[in-house]
């Protein structure tokens, strides 16, 4: 556990391998603490009165026999996009949109049928629908598109980090360890699975403009369905708190998903990879960059119903994040338990088939050595560590390289070529389907103890999944890294010795 913090403005504060300035703009632990009782009620009361149409619906259906359907009116298309600071106008529809093709019965398919439908008309559901389809002033979809090109722009750096910092650092976070172990969603059986969903989501939202525009863009319509996970998770924990005393301590806890979990999780999917994720990886972005990045995510916080303030400037943004570092890593058992089940279940698993030491470190490189501990990340040998560094050497070579050479419409073609080859990668990886974003992983009386262990051996595979390659010759993650780390040498190598023959040079011609 790190020591206890002196937070007093004009102090040094070294949180986790991060140190900053503490001022007195930051926020303390007992000023974010009122934070973990409030939560997205919108969605929640949206949540009862969808099931409630639901069943209403089911128990008015009629009979096969009965039924003599009639054709539907046909369904009313946005308007093409045009490239502007403006937003597409919203056009109502009078029926409900179709069901998904991927997932056509799905329940969160269903929920998300209904409140389109029913959104607009029903007192209950209108206040979440209005807030999801009026957008905020400070939207400015030029900027927006602009950072969904960052994240392909420097597209390894930011896997990498969302991976191994967002994810496996947020571990970190004790409360929200504790609600994800809760839902079994980072079993081993799952959680492979779980990550591929995380990863089609958010390449979902940084696809195009039209995909996160209101009502039927993908981005936005899985990002409503996440939302409404999230009140699935609340309301079923809560429930089953209230029923078996000590099973949940929402005094100690707080309200599951709530919005400083919320803005924690926005938080190290954006800030923290500005701030930590790339630098650590050699890679600085520019002001405007992170204003661009961070305007994205600020209106995926507004889809999900979290407070948008602590991202409304890179400098606010800043504040929080190293605020919520000091009040809010505290990693437990049960942080340790998700970390090794995270490591275990990506390990010599297709496209990489990394190895589990390879993982390791590069869990060690993103969130430093202390936090690394803390999570029981096992101290990986140095030879993974030059690997790492290798990488980050190749990762620094290509970003810069569309940065500052590459022709920005070549860049355009890649991008392109590179939402379709990942998407196709993560769907088939996924089992072949897109991510439908279920509550799958239910809530279960063992769950906290029991649900998030692996095996002996702490390898971790799927149901139905194909065996795992050991053997460093079909790593082929590693050797690109060990390529690159032999030519980063090498060429620091040159330059170091380029570098001695002249000085020696000028010694000596100064003392001839």
């Amino acid at each position: 556990m790190p020591p206890p913090y002196i937070l007093e403005p004009g102090r040094r504060v070294n949180a986790w391998d991060y140190e900053f300035e503490w001022t007195s703009e930051h926020y303390t632990p007992e000023q974010l603490k009122p934070l973990i009782y409030t939560y997205d009620e919108l969605a929640s009361k949206a949540l009862d009165r969808l099931d409630e149409i639901a069943a209403k619906s089911r128990s008015s259906k009629p009979s096969p026999h009965q039924s003599n359907p009639a054709a539907s009116p046909p369904l009313v298309s946005p308007p093409p996009y045009s490239d502007s600071t403006s937003p597409p106008p919203y056009i109502d529809s009078t029926t409900p949109p179709p069901p998904s093709s991927s997932c056509p019965h799905s329940r969160s398919q269903q929920l998300f049928s209904l409140l389109s439908f029913h959104g607009p008309s029903d007192p209950i559901l209108s206040p979440l629908w209005t807030q999801l389809t009026t957008l905020p002033p400070w939207v400015n979809f030029s900027q927006i598109t602009s950072g969904q090109r960052i994240f392909y722009r420097y597209l390894g750096p930011s896997i990498v980090g969302l991976t191994f910092q967002a994810l496996l650092g947020g571990f970190g976070s004790a409360r929200i360890a504790t609600t994800l172990s809760l839902t079994g969603g980072f079993s081993p059986r799952f959680a492979r699975r779980r990550l591929l969903e995380t990863f089609q989501h958010v390449l979902d939202i940084t696809s195009s403009i039209p995909d996160i525009t209101p009502p039927s863009g993908k981005g936005f319509v899985s990002t409503v369905k996440v939302r409404l996970l999230h009140a699935s998770v609340r309301r079923k924990i809560l429930t089953m708190a209230k029923e078996k005393e000590g099973w949940f301590d929402v005094g100690e806890n707080g309200i599951p998903c709530n919005d400083l979990d919320s803005v924690g999780t926005i938080t190290a999917f954006s800030t923290m990879l500005l701030f930590i994720g790339f630098p650590r990886q050699g890679v600085w972005l520019s002001e405007t960059e992170k204003e661009d990045y961070l305007a994205l995510w600020r209106y995926v916080a507004y889809l999900l119903g979290t407070p948008t303030e602590p991202f409304e400037s890179v400098k606010t943004a800043k504040l929080w994040l190293e605020s919520l570092i000091v009040s809010e890593i505290r990693p437990s058992k049960v942080s340790r338990q998700l970390g090794e089940n995270m490591i275990a279940s990506l390990a010599l698993t297709p496209p990489t088939y990394a190895s589990a030491d390879f993982l390791r470190a590069e869990g060690w490189w993103l969130n430093g050595p202390a936090l690394a501990r803390e999570l029981g990340i096992e101290r990986p040998r140095w030879w993974y560590l030059v690997l790492v560094g290798g990488q980050c050497g190749y990762f620094m070579g290509v970003s810069y390289f569309k940065k500052y050479l590459m022709p920005r419409r070549w860049e355009e073609r890649q991008i392109e070529r590179l939402k379709r080859i990942l998407r196709e990668v993560t769907v088939k990886e996924a089992g072949g389907r897109e991510a439908g974003f279920e509550f799958r992983y239910v809530p279960s009386w063992r769950q906290l103890h029991n649900g998030v262990r692996g095996d002996e051996k702490g390898a971790v595979e799927e149901e139905g999944s194909r065996p795992k390659r050991d053997g460093f010759r079909n790593r082929w993650t590693e050797w690109r890294n060990l390529m690159a780390a032999v030519l980063l040498l090498t060429v620091l190598g040159w330059f170091g010795w380029l570098s001695a023959r002249m000085v020696c040079r000028g010694v000596v011609s100064m003392v001839t």
